[in-house]
C-alpha cells in the first residue's frame, strides 16, 4: 500500500490499491483492464482484485467513526459485499469450461462494475457478460468439455439439494446426456462431486440452487 516509490513491476494489489485511492482522492470513476492469452490468469486476477477492493473498503470503513444510520446498515452492506464476491464462482460455473490449454477457461467476456459510497465503502456491483461461446453447449473439441455447471449439477446435485435431482430429471448422471457424455474430468474445477462452487455461490447470492439453474443466473 502507498508504495509508489518502489521500482517494482505492476502487481495485482498495487494496481487495485492505486485505482481505489484515486477514486477517493479524485472522485472520478476508475477502470482496471485485465487481459492476456488463454491460461494466463485473467479469471484469478479479477477475483484477487475484487477481493482486495472489498477488503480495503471494509478496513477503511471500520476505522472511520460510524453515524447512527451507518451502524444500522452495516449488516446490509456486509451482505452486499458477500453477494458481489459470490458472483465469481457462479459466473465461472455458467461461463467457464475445460479446454485443451486450461481446465478453467473463461468462454466469455466480463465487465464488472463495483459501486462505492463517498466514504469508500463498497455498496454494490453489477456484472455484464458478452461474447459467450454458446456453441460449446452442443459441440466441443475432442478433449474439451461443456460448461462446468452441467457437470456440477449432474455429479453433485443430490449433495446440494436432495430434491433437485428429481425436479430436474437428472437422476442418471453424466452418462445419460449426449452433450456431456464421454468428456474428461477437469482437475481445476473444485467441488464438482459436492455440487460445485456455483451452487453454493447461488445460495450465498440469494438464489436457490434450482432457481439459479432454471434462470441461468
Amino acid at each position: 500500500r502507498d508504495a509508489d516509490a518502489l521500482p517494482l513491476p505492476p502487481h495485482i494489489f498495487k494496481v487495485a490499491d492505486s485505482a481505489y485511492r484515486a477514486l477517493l482522492r479524485e472522485g472520478r470513476d476508475q477502470s482496471i483492464l485485465v487481459s492476456g492469452e488463454s491460461g494466463s490468469g485473467k479469471t484469478e486476477t479479477t477475483k484477487h482484485v475484487m477481493n482486495y477492493l472489498a477488503y480495503v473498503s471494509s478496513a477503511n470503513f471500520a476505522r472511520a467513526p460510524l453515524s447512527r444510520a451507518e451502524t444500522a446498515t452495516t449488516d446490509r452492506i456486509r451482505t452486499t459485499e458477500s453477494k458481489v464476491l459470490s458472483s465469481n464462482p457462479l459466473l465461472e460455473s455458467f461461463g467457464n469450461a475445460m479446454t485443451l490449454r486450461n481446465d478453467n477457461s473463461s468462454r466469455f467476456g466480463k465487465y464488472v462494475d463495483l459501486n462505492f459510497a463517498v466514504s469508500g465503502r463498497l455498496t454494490g456491483g453489477a456484472v455484464q457478460t458478452y461474447l459467450i461461446e454458446t456453441s460449446r453447449v452442443v459441440l466441443q473439441t475432442s478433449g474439451e468439455r461443456n460448461f462446468h455447471i452441467f457437470y456440477q449439477l449432474l455429479e453433485g446435485a443430490e449433495a446440494l439439494d436432495p430434491n433437485l435431482v428429481s425436479s430436474l430429471s437428472i437422476a442418471n448422471g453424466v452418462a445419460a446426456f449426449a452433450y456431456v457424455r464421454g468428456t474428461p474430468s477437469a482437475r481445476g474445477v473444485p467441488g464438482e462431486a459436492r455440487g460445485g462452487e456455483g451452487g453454493r455461490a447461488a445460495t450465498r447470492g440469494g438464489y436457490g440452487a434450482k432457481g439459479a439453474a432454471e434462470h441461468g443466473v
